[in-house]
């Protein structure tokens, strides 16, 4: 749940990277924010956040933990930060873990567990006489 002009919404925060990439002499730099919902991007914004309260920057496609965002196109958006030590952990990574396992479970029925196609195959060779 974020609060975007004091509206509140059932959207998730996604950093989707650096927008600048130099700091002001006010320690902000200018991010980009996807907002999620069911699993689709819906729309993003730059947003001005506090490097100082940011810390290190989360990886592309994390959750962010913003609790409001302000402004506007024409002055820009401002976002403000929850304050909590729990760290928000990275679904995306989780999410691609589960599709590589999904994706391998036809492997295994296959082949049985092998890597190799040719590791199983005891059919004779192909010559004249036996086709």
């Amino acid at each position: 749940m974020i609060t975007i002009n004091n509206e509140p919404t059932a959207y998730t925060p996604i950093f989707l990277g650096t927008t600048q990439h130099s700091l002001r002499l006010s320690l902000e730099i200018l991010i980009m924010v996807g907002m999620k919902l069911n699993d689709e991007i819906i729309e993003t914004y730059n947003v001005t956040v506090s490097a100082i309260e940011l810390g290190h920057l989360p990886n592309i496609g994390s959750e962010i933990a913003i609790d409001e965002i302000t402004g506007s196109e024409l002055s820009g958006f401002k976002a403000k930060l929850k304050q909590s030590d729990a760290q928000i952990q990275n679904t995306a990574s989780t999410d691609l873990e589960k599709l590589v396992d999904l994706k391998n479970v036809g492997r295994y029925q296959l082949l049985k567990g092998k890597n190799i196609m040719t590791q199983d195959l005891n059919a004779p060779e192909l010559t004249n006489g036996r086709l």
